[in-house]
């Protein structure tokens, strides 16, 4: 789940409007529901190759369809020398993230194993 891209010139790209309130902004009513949807998503893009390095509560949009994950300037190619421990980074933010706000314990380590079963 992520912006539509419209058209590109260079360096920028032109993306849909994204709805949805960020992450840190929202009180989920459902949070193990959400938790859910940003790894298997996570886990979609790891398996099209790509890591998107700097994933955290800030760019991850709720709305009632779900979710959108937005800001991906710094992703890297899952074959990168750096993108298991970047892959790990963005687990372990969204981990702590949710611990800390809904109490939902995740080891970012099994996800990693489980992304890369």
């Amino acid at each position: 789940s992520v912006p539509e891209p419209i058209d590109q010139n260079r360096h920028a790209i032109v993306m849909g409007l994204c709805e949805g309130v960020s992450l840190v902004d929202c009180v989920l009513k459902d949070p193990e529901f959400f938790f859910d949807e940003i790894i298997e998503n996570t886990k979609k893009t790891y398996e099209l190759g790509v890591v998107h390095g700097d994933l955290s509560e800030y760019n991850i949009l709720v709305s009632p369809d779900g979710i959108t994950i937005i800001d991906w300037p710094q992703w890297v190619g899952r074959e990168e020398i750096n993108a298991d421990e970047l892959l790990l980074h963005d687990l372990s933010m969204i981990c702590k993230y949710f611990k800390k706000k809904y109490s939902i314990k995740k080891d970012p380590v099994s996800l990693l194993n489980y992304f890369k079963s």
